[in-house]
């Protein structure tokens, strides 16, 4: 069997601070490196323009997949993988 490696390289600053609940490192002045954990994700849509995945700006080890993907990979019995919705993910 062949296997393909992906590293996703797209990041999009798109969590909405203001509706998220976001554990932040008060001494890390960069707003884009200071979000330690996330216990509410709520994005803000109008930054996400045509993106199929990409990385959440300031908690880039998130991975962001559009519904049409998620629904083409779950309908081709892919294995291994764990979807949450987005507006929903809590730690």
């Amino acid at each position: 069997s062949s296997h393909q490696l992906i590293n996703i390289l797209n990041v999009v600053n798109c969590i909405d601070r203001e509706k998220s609940i976001l554990i932040l490192d008060e001494e890390e002045e960069d707003e884009d490196l200071n979000i330690i954990d996330i216990q509410l994700l709520k994005l803000d849509k109008s930054k996400i323009k045509y993106d199929i995945i990409f990385r959440l700006g300031g908690f880039e080890t998130l991975l962001l997949f559009r519904e049409d993907l998620v629904n083409t990979l779950v309908d081709a019995n892919c294995t291994g993988l764990q979807f949450v919705e987005a507006d929903t993910y809590q730690i």
